[in-house]
């Protein structure tokens, strides 16, 4: 029986390592190296407790830019959003006649954005299919970018996920907006508020489309990533500060009461806003982090929720 040669390639083979026996040292080439990195010299030094000589250790990036990070991130944001759908299905009879507005807006931005995670988490594991399906028959290590620049969406499927995308991002913004319009409800402080913060969620929804901008024009891509990046932040800025005013200064005596649980709803809604102003300005250092802005959204429609029930709580 003649032996079967070995299916595996040499590591003459991989175009992208290559050994030098005279100085037994790992050389790579300009191509193909991940994260943007064009050469190791100059890199980071490797952190892993792995071979000293493995050169890819030195540019590997952060376990929070890796697939299976996005993954886990996305399962949790859609089980948090359905669990939101179904409160607000079950406190339909409670909620609906204390303000039909807000009821509506809550449902229609929950039921978008939880079909926006689904298409999202669909994609990410149709490409990771696709990529077992060819050498070297395992999943990639970097989070996959949706909508992909690869060139496998044609301009349909991508125009329309980022018209979901802006609507998501819009009707979000806007059930905060109008959950404000009921903490100060005059006529002057809601036209305050809805002319002020209205642009900015205009703005930071509109600025997705900035993503089907060609490959070569990085100075729009970033361009329209900086601009989202900063009317989300100051949107999520002033909407904290608007509870803090309600709550501190406004309704101090009522917004913390201990009966009905009125100061939990307040707490929770509070404690949701410093963290989504928190990580909506870290979004502004890593924006690519592409599983980051679905945390903003869906601890935001949280934040809302509670802050509706501590607004009702409060009288």
């Amino acid at each position: 029986m003649t032996k079967p040669s070995s299916v595996w390639p040499t590591p003459s083979q991989y175009g992208w390592l290559r050994r030098d026996d005279s100085d037994a040292n790992y050389n790579t080439s300009s191509s193909a190296l991940p994260t943007g990195a064009s050469q190791i010299s100059g890199q980071p030094p490797p952190t892993s407790t792995g071979s000293p000589r493995d050169p890819l250790l030195a540019i590997m990036p952060d376990f929070a830019f890796s697939m299976p990070a996005q993954i886990i991130v996305g399962g949790v944001n859609i089980a948090l959003t359905t669990m939101l759908t179904i409160q607000l299905i079950f406190t339909m009879q409670y909620h609906y006649p204390l303000s039909k507005r807000n009821y509506i807006l809550q449902f229609c931005s929950t039921l978008i954005l939880l079909i926006s995670l689904a298409v999202q988490l669909h994609s990410i594991l149709s490409a990771l299919e696709h990529q077992v399906h060819g050498w070297p028959y395992m999943f990639a290590y970097i989070a996959v970018q949706i909508p992909p620049q690869d060139g496998s969406w044609t301009i349909v499927q991508e125009a329309f996920f980022l018209v979901m995308r802006a609507v998501s991002t819009f009707f979000i913004h806007l059930t905060h907006i109008q959950f404000l319009t009921l903490l100060f409800p005059s006529a002057l402080e809601a036209r305050l508020i809805l002319w002020m913060l209205g642009p900015l969620a205009l703005a930071a929804s509109g600025m997705e489309f900035t993503a089907l901008s060609s490959d070569d024009d990085v100075k729009t891509s970033d361009l329209g990533d900086a601009i989202r990046n900063i009317c989300n932040s100051t949107l999520f800025l002033l909407y904290t500060s608007g509870l803090l005013v309600w709550g501190l200064l406004v309704n101090r005596r009522r917004a913390w009461r201990t009966d009905g649980g009125t100061a939990a709803f307040g707490g929770g809604s509070v404690g949701l806003a410093f963290i989504n102003t928190t990580v909506s300005f870290v979004e502004i250092a890593f924006d690519r982090l592409w599983w980051l802005p679905d945390i903003l959204w869906t601890l935001t429609l949280w934040q809302s929720w509670l802050g509706f029930w501590w607004w009702v709580g409060s009288g």
